[in-house]
Parts: C-alpha cells; sequence; structure tokens
C-alpha cells in the first residue's frame, strides 16, 4: 500500500513528543478469541512508501491498512507473539486472548526481527525498518483494553552524495568491534545482535548503493564508528545517536 513519510531535513535533531491521534493504540476485548489494537507512537513518524520532502516544519508516522504489529505479554511463552493487522482505524487479533491475571504486554513494529543489512538507501527503504516498540505502563489482563505507547528504537542517517558514487557504509561498535546487522525485540526495546566476527565486511548496512542523498537505519543509543569506503571517508566515529 502505497504510503507517505513526511520528512523535514533539519528536524532529525529535534526532540520527539508523543502525539495521540486516530491512529493512536488501544488493544481491547473483541471475541471470545481476538483483540483490537490501536498504537500511541512518539514522533516522528508519516509512514514508509513514498517520501515526501516539501514540509519542512518535521515528520510524523501514521500506520496505514495491512501494517503489523507483533504484541506479547508477561504471561504467554517466550517467543509467543500475537499479530495485529490494521484494517481502518484499528489492528486486529483473530488469536490473541486476555491474560489469566494482569500481565506487562509489548508491542513491536515492524517485526520482532528487523534485518538492517543490504538498505536500498532510499526513505522508503528507511521508513519500513523504522523500528517502534513499547509495554503498557501498568500492567492488565488487556480484556477492558491496553494503552502501549510505541517509541522509535532507531535512528536515521543522511549521506551526502553530490557525485552519486556507489558505496558502501559499514557501521560496528567499538567496545567489540563487531557489526550491528540485525536487531531482535526485547522488553521494551530492540536488541543489536552482532556480526560473529570484527570488521565483518559481509555485514554491511549499504553495499555499493549510488544516490545523493542516502539514508540508512542505525541502531540507536549504541556508539557506532562508521566507514564509507567508496567514498574514501575512512572511519568516523560518533555518540549513540538519538532515535528518530
Amino acid at each position: 500500500m502505497k504510503k507517505t513519510f513526511i520528512f523535514g531535513l533539519m528536524a532529525a535533531a529535534l526532540g520527539f513528543t508523543a502525539c495521540s491521534s486516530e491512529d493512536d493504540a488501544v488493544l481491547t476485548e473483541n471475541t471470545q478469541k481476538g483483540m483490537v489494537l490501536n498504537a500511541t507512537v512518539a514522533q516522528p513518524s508519516d509512514t514508509r512508501a513514498t517520501i515526501d520532502v516539501t514540509n519542512a516544519s518535521g515528520w510524523q508516522f501514521h500506520f496505514t491498512d495491512n501494517d503489523n504489529i507483533s504484541v506479547t505479554n508477561s504471561e504467554v511463552t517466550s517467543g509467543t507473539y500475537y499479530t495485529f493487522t490494521k484494517n481502518g482505524t484499528t489492528f486486529a487479533s483473530t488469536n490473541s486472548i486476555p491474560t489469566g491475571s494482569a500481565a506487562d504486554w509489548y508491542a513491536y513494529y515492524p517485526s520482532t526481527t528487523i534485518n538492517l543489512l543490504n538498505q536500498d538507501g532510499t526513505l522508503e527503504s528507511a521508513a519500513s525498518l523504522y523500528a517502534l516498540a513499547g509495554k503498557t505502563a501498568t500492567a492488565t489482563t488487556g480484556a477492558d483494553g491496553l494503552n502501549i505507547a510505541m517509541n522509535p528504537q532507531v535512528a536515521i542517517i543522511k549521506i551526502n552524495n553530490p557525485d552519486g558514487i556507489p558505496c558502501s557504509l559499514l557501521a560496528f561498535n567499538p567496545s567489540n568491534y563487531k557489526n550491528v546487522p540485525e536487531l531482535t525485540a526485547n522488553g521494551e526495546g530492540y536488541t543489536v545482535n552482532y556480526s560473529s566476527s570484527a570488521y565483518d565486511n559481509d555485514s554491511k548496512l549499504i553495499s555499493a548503493k549510488s544516490g545523493d542523498p542516502l539514508y540508512v537505519v542505525v541502531p540507536a543509543g549504541v556508539e557506532l564508528v562508521f566507514n564509507i569506503d567508496e567514498l574514501g571517508g575512512g572511519a568516523n566515529r560518533t555518540k549513540a545517536l538519538v532515535a528518530g
């Protein structure tokens, strides 16, 4: 489904505020099995498939039909997730059920495992990997509805490449020199799954991509070293990036 990602280039460094809208998420019991979901998202984020850079005031995220959110809780077996699919103003799941006793509920988007390798370098690609996670503020069975605030877990960086040179991007943690190819859902956020070896040339976030600019999703809250091979920039170290 076609989507719009409103992105202001100057807005990336700004803080975010939680916003409520028709897309805000509330889980409520539907039938004997099945619940419905609507999600609160800390901005920025207006979705993923088409990019509009004409709005310099900021960027926002809104779910659209057929988007999926994975939901679990502290009472089910580890690794058990309910899939909620957006249809109209809510997300629906046919097999989710309230818990017998109060539990913590967790939600993840776009999936519980996110592969960061071989990105396209477009804003469309970056938006499709824009990881969100959240948890209920208090423990609940969910029978009377759940409110889950979801927050960005990644940062989007921009590579200026006016000559359109094909380039590759490595990103690794200076504490272990291992790359950051994958994220896995964990608690209220995601855990970085590092590459098996240091300076792994097979774990590139971008590989021989051309374009100007190039946009890349990287884990937030992790100190990283970036190496842009073909542009001759060498290794550049950055502090942990703020999500968004």
